[in-house]
């Protein structure tokens, strides 16, 4: 299954990238075109720009409120609009390219406990783009989450431009930020797999009792069965030994 192939591709050293098919097809032609044009520069994922998360209690906040924005497609500025025609033309329309030419024109300034400095990130333009999309996210406590319009804590909990919600930690599916994702996920694959095989393990065991109740019920009814089927044959028995009786006496 699913936790298995992740356990698998992470044993194996690669990162999941199963997962989103398009985003790889994207990459890769964009790849391609530069290659044909004999130019030194490669698209890349986001995330692999990043080099690890300074305070692992973050991760699963940092990676859940990113979701699909941890890998979309960052190219050389310079060289964006040759990406976005492969874009245009492509099967693979629905993976995500950043437009680093616009984004590298603006300024951006993080807030200073922002959660984007718990991100170690090695390239410029990857930086850039983290802090434009992380940059104006406060790092406070849970119950401080509401006094900011935009704010996240630990545990999840996030204000996006005043509107409030809890981040769904069960839908990340893997950890994609780091060059320590492959333990990461190894880990997290196994821990599932566990859980998962206590669940199942549960399920059989509900329904082994279900299946011996129905079948104690089942006996339970052939029993009463019998008994009733005894008593009738005994009471007709009785109705005919008493029909005798009555019939010699009258005799």
């Amino acid at each position: 299954d699913e936790q298995e192939r992740i356990l698998e591709e992470a044993r194996k050293r690669r990162n999941t990238y199963a997962q989103i098919p398009e985003y790889v097809g994207l990459k890769a032609e964009i790849n391609r075109e530069f290659a044909k044009r004999k130019l030194s520069t490669e698209a890349k994922f986001a995330c692999e720009y990043v080099i690890d998360i300074t305070d692992e209690s973050w991760r699963d906040a940092i990676e859940a409120f990113l979701g699909i924005r941890r890998y979309t497609i960052l190219v050389d500025p310079q060289y964006y609009d040759i990406a976005d025609d492969v874009l245009n033309r492509s099967q693979n329309r629905y993976a995500h390219l950043f437009n680093t030419k616009l984004l590298m024109k603006k300024e951006i300034e993080p807030e200073k406990d922002s959660v984007v400095h718990f991100l170690n990130i090695k390239n410029m333009v990857a930086k850039k783009y983290f802090d434009f999309q992380l940059g104006r996210m406060h790092a406070v406590k849970l119950e401080e989450v509401r006094n900011r319009e935009n704010a996240i804590s630990v545990e999840g909990r996030v204000s996006v431009a005043m509107d409030s919600y809890f981040l769904r930690f069960d839908r990340i599916r893997s950890y994609y930020l780091g060059q320590e994702t492959f333990e990461l996920n190894r880990r997290r694959a196994e821990k599932e797999i566990i859980r998962l095989k206590a669940e199942r393990g549960e399920k059989l065991s509900v329904r082994k009792t279900i299946a011996d109740r129905k079948n104690r019920l089942s006996q339970d009814r052939n029993f009463l069965k019998n008994m009733i089927m005894m008593c009738m044959k005994s009471i007709k028995r009785q109705q005919k030994n008493w029909m005798n009786r009555i019939n010699s006496w009258r005799n």
